[in-house]
């Protein structure tokens, strides 16, 4: 007997062949996220900075925090990304991009929190650069 997954959408799907289906699907997502963004991000993105600090407020992401102090954070990061914009190599700044606006509307926050973190990765020993985490002795 087969047994279905319990999900609308793959009702009728049997369970040993929705994880292949599932694989392909979300690795065409993920490859059309590579092309929606151009290899080469010559300036900072545009984003909509009301937009994501309204749907954080109602999210209530920070309890206590302001609608206005999200802008004027995604403000101060958007002046930084544009002074720094050219000192992050130009993979780091479109993984970035791409990473900036999944889940929700995009912001420089997370843009820039993103690209100083591959910088401080790089900035390590060779050893210990392991995207994974994982301490040379594991590995």
């Amino acid at each position: 007997m087969t047994q279905t997954i319990d999900s609308p959408r793959f009702n009728l799907l049997p369970a040993r062949r929705a994880g292949p289906i599932l694989l392909a699907v979300s690795a065409g997502f993920i490859a059309g996220l590579s092309l929606a963004v151009p290899a080469q991000a010559d300036t900072v993105p545009r984003y909509d900075v009301q937009r994501a600090c309204r749907g954080a407020a109602e999210a209530a992401v920070s309890p206590g925090r302001t609608s206005q102090s999200c802008e004027d954070d995604e403000t101060s990061a958007r002046a930084t990304l544009d002074k720094q914009w050219s000192d992050y190599p130009d993979a780091d700044r479109a993984r970035c991009v791409r990473a900036s606006s999944l889940g929700g509307p995009a912001s420089y926050v997370d843009l820039l929190t993103c690209l100083d973190m591959a910088k401080s990765v790089r900035a390590l020993p060779k050893d210990r650069q392991d995207p994974l985490g994982i301490p040379p002795a594991l590995r």
